[in-house]
């Protein structure tokens, strides 16, 4: 879990230091400071991913929900070992369950007569963020996942709640045991 937590600690450093990078400077030095400490910090990063798949390797539960995960398109070996160590619970709850644990079950705003939008929220944000990019990753490369997106895209509200659909979805195979979604 300390390999995560410093994986996603560089990976946020190297995203400002990118989006700094791109900034529009006058100082040509500036610029080649920036792109030299991007690639030190894609090196550490890579580092820590070899670390990760090592450690996962040594523990039976997270290698076998991980391997689990894998089998998803879009699911690569460093998101799902991140989600089976971000959710250890992972593969004992049902669909409800899981979704509540990564934030992803929508929280109803009534009181009365008010019936508000409902919103998602609580849970586990590190796990929701992983699963995020899972599912924009699995909209590039799953055809089956593209088709029932683009089926829905009218407006972003929409938009939003079918991806995150698509993330509770991933959240569900492991505990059936089997690849098969949506």
């Amino acid at each position: 879990r300390e390999t995560l937590r410093c994986r996603n600690l560089l990976t946020k450093i190297r995203t400002m230091v990118m989006t700094l990078r791109l900034l529009p400077h006058g100082n040509p030095t500036c610029r080649m400071v920036l792109a030299k400490v991007e690639r030190f910090l894609e090196n550490q990063i890579k580092i820590l991913d070899r670390g990760m798949l090592e450690l996962s390797k040594g523990d039976d539960r997270i290698y076998r929900v991980s391997g689990e995960l894998e089998k998803l398109p879009g699911v690569g070996t460093i998101t799902a070992i991140s989600v089976a160590v971000l959710a250890p619970e992972l593969g004992s709850l049902g669909r409800r369950r899981a979704a509540g644990l990564a934030g992803l079950a929508p929280i109803a705003k009534e009181s009365g007569m008010y019936k508000g939008l409902r919103t998602i929220g609580g849970g586990r944000s590190d796990l929701r963020r992983v699963l995020y990019m899972s599912a924009l990753s699995a909209l590039k490369w799953n055809p089956v996942i593209k088709a029932f997106f683009d089926r829905f895209f009218i407006d972003y509200n929409i938009c939003l709640a079918v991806n995150l659909d698509i993330l509770g979805s991933t959240l569900v195979p492991v505990r059936k045991g089997r690849p098969d979604y949506l």
